[in-house]
């Protein structure tokens, strides 16, 4: 596929390597949310994904929270339309609560405001307002090494960025050439979509169904979106537990699979350490950039995506610390993602018995998992939503 957008700065003459202001390797949501913002502050921006087709495979639940529910998760986060307000045709289906289901198969319903998105459409989407803001967009593009923390190899050209940004994923190549450990946690998870008439509300099922995390059911125009994580130490036996779970749904819904079922891996252990180094920035799930209590990251490596990209514009032009990206996100969303980790850590304990957990979930009641989703404690009443 040709780039969408035009390098604002030229191939120097002679010289075979051609030079951007930032390079980002990744086009999820992180990696194009980042490369949108910097484009808009007027500097040279490339964008680089692997994928022949930006978006696709669809390897997560495509759900997301409305604009209102994030403001009210994450105060601290200015001006959250401005990202999360997307037109109407990326909009599946609306929902407004999420139906927690205990080992049990006691129903807890916890009101959520929010929506199922077209992963494949809206990843092209973001990936499309980087390039109406000057960035050059290049799909089916690999990066295969990076050197000297600047130039990076890829199958279709090396190039130059003064600053890199690595946003590919929990295995993220930049990360591991400049020699940074990644997230600890790293739960599998696989999904599928189905046609057919589900309700209006998200299903989350929990125990032996899906050992250590949960199953999902996200109804979407016409369909759902149907899939599980579970413990890392069931990662060669997540598929049948996926199979399983799925087929399962189907049989309930007098329907099947319309797609193969799609895997990837989420990062649940919290933020990495550090996400600034020299000139490398690291975004979303390269950076552990996830709420471990739900495996949302979708929104979060957006919000994330914003401040690197209107950091390195400041780097770049006015000689800001790179380093402050890393304390500005942590800023607006580190608490609640700490805590959604503690909370994680809690939970855990009480995956391996599905009688602890059906009495935990009896316990915390509907405004308990409620804080939960939400990434609050369940400790603290000041918390309490």
């Amino acid at each position: 596929m040709p780039p969408l957008g035009r390098a604002k700065r030229a191939q120097s003459e002679g010289d075979p390597v051609e030079k951007f202001d930032v390079v980002v390797v990744g086009a999820g949501p992180a990696g194009s949310t980042t490369a949108r913002f910097a484009a808009e502050a007027g500097l040279s921006v490339l964008l680089i994904d692997s994928r022949k087709e930006i978006g696709w495979p669809v390897q997560c639940g495509e759900l997301m929270a409305k604009t209102e529910e994030m403001t009210r998760i994450f105060p601290l986060v200015e001006n959250q339309g401005e990202l999360f307000d997307v037109p109407g045709e990326f909009v599946s289906r609306p929902i407004d609560i999420i139906k927690m289901v205990s080992p049990s198969m006691k129903e807890y319903d916890i009101p959520f405001s929010c929506f199922s998105t077209e992963r494949r459409y809206f990843d092209r989407y973001q990936a499309d307002l980087a390039a109406k803001a000057g960035a050059t967009v290049m799909s089916d593009t690999k990066m295969t090494r990076l050197e000297d923390s600047h130039r990076v190899f890829t199958t279709r050209g090396d190039f130059e960025g003064s600053v890199i940004v690595g946003a590919d994923g929990p295995f993220s190549a930049v990360r591991r050439s400049i020699g940074v450990k990644g997230p600890e946690l790293l739960y599998p998870a696989m999904s599928t979509t189905m046609d057919g008439s589900f309700s209006d509300e998200v299903y989350m099922y929990f125990g032996n169904v899906a050992p250590g995390g949960y199953g999902w059911i996200i109804p979407k125009k016409g369909g759902a979106n149907v899939g599980l994580g579970a413990d890392p130490s069931l990662a060669r036996g997540v598929g049948r537990y996926a199979k399983e779970f799925i087929s399962r749904t189907a049989d309930k819904f007098s329907t099947k699979p319309k797609q193969l079922v799609a895997g990837g891996w989420v990062p649940m252990s919290g933020p990495i350490g550090g996400t600034a180094y020299g000139n490398v920035v690291l975004v979303g799930d390269a950076a552990g950039q996830v709420m471990a209590t739900n495996g949302g990251g979708i929104q979060i490596s957006m919000i994330c995506g914003r401040i690197a990209g209107r950091t390195i514009a400041a780097h770049l032009k006015k000689g800001t610390e790179l380093q402050s990206y890393d304390s500005e996100w942590r800023r607006v969303v580190g608490k609640d993602l700490a805590t959604a980790r503690k909370m994680m850590r809690y939970a855990s304990i009480s995956f391996s018995r599905d009688w602890l957990m059906s009495a935990i979930f009896r316990v915390a009641g509907v405004k308990g998992l409620a804080k939960v989703i939400k990434c609050k404690s369940v400790f603290t009443r000041a918390d309490w939503t």
